[in-house]
């Protein structure tokens, strides 16, 4: 199920997003062993929403990372960072997902975070279609702050 969110409200990451799980059908056959693959991991720098707007760069709290998946299966994405204090939050959206159409309320939100304390954020989406996609990692704490992710696909 997708979900249309808005990801920014005052400057913040809110969204009306939905997370999905599904169970497994299957014939009376012999069942495949699921198989995950990594197939997006790196790092990113983030500032604080204050810094950003002093910055004069009103995304600068927020990185968008596409990927792109092969086949449908089960999404699973961790986002580490450094600072214990800081509120990490993520979203995957369906297709590109840029500054300007999340500050338009534009980019199709499939799943997102919603924990204020949560380190590392994890978010997982089953059953998902086959596709290009935007993870969204917003810093919602009071330091800039980097740190890590790796979106997997077990199919």
């Amino acid at each position: 199920m997708t979900g249309r969110g808005r990801l920014f409200a005052a400057g913040v990451l809110v969204a009306a997003g939905s997370l999905t799980l599904s169970g497994c059908g299957g014939d009376s056959g012999t069942t495949p062993t699921p198989v995950r693959t990594v197939i997006a991991q790196g790092t990113f720098s983030v500032l604080d929403l204050a810094s950003a707007i002093l910055a004069g760069d009103p995304c600068g709290f927020t990185a968008f990372v596409p990927f792109t998946t092969s086949g449908t299966g089960f999404l699973d994405v961790t986002v580490q960072w450094q600072s214990p204090s800081n509120n990490i939050e993520i979203a995957v959206a369906r297709g590109t997902c840029t500054c300007k159409q999340a500050a338009n309320d534009d980019c199709d939100v499939v799943a997102q975070s919603d924990s204020p304390t949560a380190k590392p954020e994890l978010l997982m989406v089953s059953n998902l279609a086959a596709g290009s996609y935007t993870l969204v990692i917003a810093n919602l704490g009071e330091r800039s702050d980097s740190g890590t992710y790796e979106i997997g696909l077990t199919r």
